[in-house]
C-alpha cells in the first residue's frame, strides 16, 4: 500500500501540468527572488536581515496558498481559474493554527525529552540511539495527525482523535512513507549539486529549483492521498 500511495502522489502532480504550474506559480516565483536576492552579494542584501525575514514571511504565505490550493485541486476538483490559484486566506489561516498545533504537540516535547537527556550527562551512543528513536517517533505521530491539514484547507472539521484513528490501517507505513520522500529528494539533488559544483552553478541553481518545487508538491501529494485514502475511503486509481 506504500507504494501505491507513493505512485499515486507521483502521478498527481503530472497527471495535468497546466493546472499543477498554476497552482504552484507562488511557490515558483518565490524560488526564483529568493535566489535573485542571495546571489546579490555585492549589495545590501547580504547585510540587511530585513530582507531573510521578509522572504521567511513571503515563503510563509507562498507555502500556505499553495498547499491549500493544491488540497482542494485534487480533492475537490477545485481548477485554478487564472494563472495562480485562488488566495483563500480564512482556509491559510486554519492551515497555518493546525500546522503550528502539530509542532506543539510532537516537535516541542520531543525536544524537552532530549535536553533533559543531554542535561544528565548521557553518555553519546545512548543519546545518538535516543534521538533516532524519537526522531522516528516525532515522523510517525507527525504523520498520522498531517490528514488534519488536508482537511484545514477544504473547510471540513477534523479532530485529531478522528485523525489518529483513521490513519490506523497504515500506522507503520506512513514512516516508509516518509523515507520513499528523503529517498526521492536525495537522489534528484546529488545530480543537481554535482553539476553546480562541476560544470555551472546557474545550472545548479536551476535544477535545484525544480528539484525542490517537485519535492514540496511531492510532500502535498502523499497527504491529500493519505487524506483521500484514509479518512474519504476513497480507492486508488
Amino acid at each position: 500500500m506504500v507504494i501505491s500511495i507513493f505512485r499515486h502522489a507521483v502521478k498527481m502532480i503530472f497527471s495535468d501540468m497546466g493546472a499543477t504550474l498554476r497552482i504552484s506559480i507562488p511557490m515558483i516565483v518565490l524560488l526564483v527572488v529568493q535566489v535573485l536576492v542571495f546571489a546579490m552579494t555585492d549589495s545590501e542584501a547580504d547585510q540587511n536581515p530585513g530582507w531573510a525575514f521578509s522572504l521567511d514571511i513571503f515563503n510563509l504565505i507562498a507555502s500556505l496558498w499553495v498547499a491549500v490550493a493544491w488540497h482542494r485541486y485534487v480533492l475537490m476538483e477545485h481548477y485554478p481559474q487564472g494563472l495562480m490559484p485562488e488566495f483563500r486566506s480564512r482556509e491559510m489561516l486554519v492551515y497555518f493554527a493546525k500546522t503550528l498545533l502539530l509542532i506543539a504537540i510532537t516537535v516541542l516535547p520531543a525536544g524537552v525529552v532530549f535536553a533533559l537527556i543531554l542535561n544528565v550527562g548521557t553518555p553519546e551512543p545512548v543519546s545518538v540511539a535516543v534521538l533516532i528513536v524519537l526522531a522516528l517517533v516525532l515522523i510517525w505521530v507527525t504523520m498520522r495527525l498531517s490528514v488534519l491539514l488536508p482537511a484545514a484547507a477544504i473547510g471540513r472539521r477534523l479532530t485529531m482523535a478522528a485523525a489518529w484513528r483513521a490513519t490506523q490501517p497504515i500506522s507503520l507505513g506512513v514512516i516508509g512513507l516518509v523515507l520513499l520522500i528523503m529517498l526521492t529528494s536525495a537522489v534528484l539533488f546529488i545530480p543537481v549539486l554535482l553539476v553546480s559544483l562541476g560544470t555551472s552553478v546557474f545550472i545548479g541553481i536551476a535544477g535545484a529549483i525544480v528539484v525542490q518545487w517537485f519535492c514540496t508538491l511531492l510532500s502535498l501529494s502523499v497527504l491529500t492521498t493519505l487524506y483521500g485514502v484514509y479518512v474519504e475511503g476513497r480507492a486508488l486509481d
